[in-house]
């Protein structure tokens, strides 16, 4: 069976209007001995077409196809699939530099990095929005890497696609809670333990293309699906490997996890109703007290603000919410955070 040094792994879901420029990135990388695995996930439209059309003319492409069971199935029979040493993950309406795998996989060797990660860029119509993150050069390993590596490369961007993972690191990792929304820092967060080296380039390599009708833009009603906090109640508090750090690494992720409920794009039109239901749920937590004086403080939002996942004025009303729950005042921060939410959706809408 043929070895290659990078598999990329591209989950695909009635994509066929904007697939074409997505493989022609592919087949543009300049990194030798790379394949691209193409998981169709039921698509109902031209899709699989278009991959096997694909597959057909280079044979760096392999298509998986399977009946429509999400991204997060799609993305696992992928990586099941795949050959490479380490493993990256495109979306099938995004476009990547013609050397972005080169770059990631060469910086992996060199450092003997589990993880490699790049700054990126969006594309929002004509505009284009370059090095997003404004990363500096960066190289994790050592003592705590495993945290340090989480506060640098997932807390502020939990996203697979501007990162390359060595393979062996998804070797026995237990079935996720199958989220909906939200799948990208799912899986981020159970491989962090296992990262104890890490990489940084400052480069835009990566291109998310915003689309309006995408699920991170749609309105839906989130009350009865699971989310990151219920990923984090069932799989992260009572798994000791986020212990290395005290209770730091778990007051850390937790923040996450409620944060993100309010300000990405697939939060709109969230009610304090729902906040409510969700700062209720974290105190089903034994360490939910200890965290909710930890946040009060600033200290975890602090790692996040420092890591550029959080601006100050943002951190500074998060405060004032966990300040409220420590008070046991849950309905007035659940009302703040939904305030919050609409801030946001004024500027996200500018």
């Amino acid at each position: 069976m043929k070895e290659y040094k990078v598999s990329v792994i591209v989950p695909v879901y009635n994509a066929e209007n904007t697939l074409p420029q997505t493989l022609k990135c592919l087949r543009m990388q300049t990194l030798q001995e790379i394949e691209f695995v193409l998981v169709d996930d039921g698509s109902a439209d031209k899709s699989l077409d278009i991959l096997q059309n694909a597959a057909r003319e280079d044979p760096r492409f392999v298509v998986i196809h399977q009946q429509n069971a999400g991204v997060s199935a799609a993305r696992r029979a992928g990586i099941e699939a795949a050959r490479g040493a380490y493993v990256g993950f495109v979306d099938a309406d995004d476009q990547i530099e013609a050397d972005m795998y080169e770059l990631l996989y060469n910086e992996a060797v060199c450092r003997q990095a589990d993880l490699v990660m790049c700054d990126y860029s969006e594309i929002t119509g004509e505009t284009v929005k370059e090095r997003i993150m404004g990363l500096q050069p960066q190289l994790i390993c050592g003592e705590n890497a495993s945290f340090r590596a989480y506060a640098a490369c997932v807390s502020a961007v939990p996203s697979l696609c501007n990162k390359l993972y060595r393979r062996a690191l998804f070797d026995g990792l237990p079935e996720l809670l199958p989220l909906k929304i939200g799948e990208d820092m799912a899986l981020c967060t159970a491989l962090a333990p296992r990262v104890r080296c890490a990489a940084i380039l400052p480069q835009g390599l990566y291109y998310y293309v915003q689309h309006p009708a995408s699920v991170m833009h749609s309105r839906r009603d989130l009350g009865n699906e699971p989310n990151q906090l219920d990923q984090f109640l069932r799989d992260i508090a009572p798994d000791p490997a986020f212990d290395q750090n005290g209770p730091e690494w778990k007051n850390l992720l937790a923040a996450r996890a409620l944060i993100s409920l309010v300000f990405t794009n697939y939060s709109h039109g969230q009610k304090w109703p729902f906040f409510y239901k969700q700062l209720k749920k974290l105190e089903s937590w034994p360490g939910c007290r200890g965290f909710y004086r930890d946040a009060a403080a600033g200290r975890c939002l602090r790692t996040l603000h420092q890591a550029g996942g959080l601006s100050r004025s943002f951190q500074a009303a998060a405060q004032l919410v966990f300040l409220l729950c420590r008070l046991h005042l849950v309905r007035p921060a659940a009302r703040l955070l939904a305030q919050l939410r609409r801030i946001i959706e004024k500027r996200q809408k500018s």
